[in-house]
C-alpha cells in the first residue's frame, strides 16, 4: 500500500513517507533517502512483508548518486493457478 500523489517527487506519484508525519507525507520511515515509501505489503506467507520491506541497505548520499543495488526490490504478488 503506497500514498498516491499527482505531482510526486521526480515523477513517481508516490507520496513521501518521512521520519514524523506531515501534511500530504506520512510518518514512520526512517531518515535515509532509499527507504521504499510504502507503508504495507500483502504476502501470504509469514516473515515475507518484513523481509522484503527491510530489503535495502541504508544510503545517506543524495537520491542522484543511489546505486539500483540499494533499492528495494519487491516482487508482484500473483494468484497461484
Amino acid at each position: 500500500m503506497m500514498s498516491q500523489d499527482g505531482y510526486g517527487p521526480n515523477g513517481s506519484r508516490i507520496r513521501e513517507i518521512n521520519p514524523s508525519a506531515e501534511q500530504w507525507r506520512g510518518g514512520g520511515a526512517p531518515n535515509i533517502v532509499n527507504h521504499p515509501n510504502i507503508f504495507d505489503v500483502i504476502f501470504p506467507e509469514t516473515g515475507i512483508q518484513e523481509e522484503f520491506l527491510s530489503s535495502y541497505s541504508q544510503h545517506q548520499g543524495s537520491v542522484d548518486d543511489l546505486p539500483e543495488e540499494l533499492l528495494a526490490s519487491i516482487p508482484l504478488v500473483t494468484k497461484n493457478k
